[in-house]
């Protein structure tokens, strides 16, 4: 919350000091952006808890889509009256974890869009609420290996090399059928 304080008097003040109109609001975007989550992603790396792991991961997977969007829009942007000064609000409210707004964005808007991606391009991405999260990824890679191991017991692991060759060979025709 201090951190709030100092950068709402630190606005306040910029015009008594001299500084041009919008660098002190670029500095503290700047600042609040990439500074202050950086230093909380290095804090949370170290402690046990890997909630906290999970809001800064949130946070920066969103800012970098907002950065895009950004880019995206070039230099129309600075056209937009008041930019500069929602930009900084948007981002006090997502990095400020009282009010977690990178974790809502991410939850409403860009998991659907990781969804989107996911069943156009293929590929597997655990989304908030599916039942198919990193605990159950990893019980099913367990379970393949142990089937794996078995199946090496059984018939050893010659059989078990050509099993996966004949298992690649079928996948690459089938993967040249589907390309015709």
């Amino acid at each position: 919350m201090m951190e709030f304080v100092v950068l709402l008097a630190g606005l306040a003040l910029s015009p008594l000091l001299g500084l041009p109109y919008g660098l002190p609001l670029r500095l503290c975007s700047l600042f609040f952006s990439f500074a202050y989550p950086t230093y909380k992603s290095l804090i949370a790396i170290e402690t046990p808890d890997g909630e906290d792991d999970k809001q800064w991961l949130t946070y920066f997977v969103v800012h970098s889509a907002l950065l895009l969007a950004e880019f995206s829009l070039g230099r129309a942007i600075e056209f937009v009256p008041l930019y500069q000064e929602f930009r900084l609000l948007a981002i006090l409210w997502l990095v400020n974890p009282k009010y977690n707004g990178a974790t809502f964005l991410h939850n409403r808007y860009i998991c659907h869009l990781a969804r989107f991606l996911e069943n156009t391009f293929g590929g597997d991405v655990a989304l908030p609420g599916d039942d198919r999260g990193v605990n159950s990824v990893n019980k099913e890679k367990e379970e393949a290996n142990r089937i794996a191991r078995e199946f090496v017991e059984e018939h050893g692991y010659s059989t078990y090399v050509k099993c996966l060759q004949l298992a690649s060979d079928e996948f690459k025709r089938s993967q040249q059928l589907h390309m015709q």
